[in-house]
């Protein structure tokens, strides 16, 4: 991904029990840098609603956000990371992270 451009980042979660499984499902971004913070020129991104949701047995489930890199943004990563719990115990079943790197624009040379 490239500043001035989009990307999208896409969940997707199988149930391998016999039972449906309602669960909640937390996703959270932000733009990282060479740096800790925010990176300059980039915003910062609210974590999304929890999506409660009810997986049939065998089923999955599929999520997926689009996150624009605005042209300043000096951050060198999109840090995406998904949460899964159970809905009624709060019990964490899954977590995983993914960085997808932002390819800064090289200066023309004068």
């Amino acid at each position: 991904m490239t500043p001035g451009h989009s990307s999208t980042v896409t969940l997707v979660a199988r149930n391998c029990t016999n039972q449906a499984q309602t669960v909640s499902v937390l996703t959270v971004a932000r733009f990282v840098g060479a740096t800790t913070g925010i990176p300059a020129g980039c915003p910062a991104i609210d974590p999304l609603p929890p999506a409660r949701v009810t997986i049939a047995p065998g089923g999955s489930y599929s999520s997926s956000t689009t996150y624009l890199v605005f042209a300043g943004c000096t951050a060198t990563a999109l840090e995406a990371t998904v949460r899964i719990t159970g809905a009624t115990t709060g019990t964490l079943l899954a977590t995983a992270t993914t960085r997808l790197t932002i390819i800064q624009p090289t200066p023309l040379a004068s």
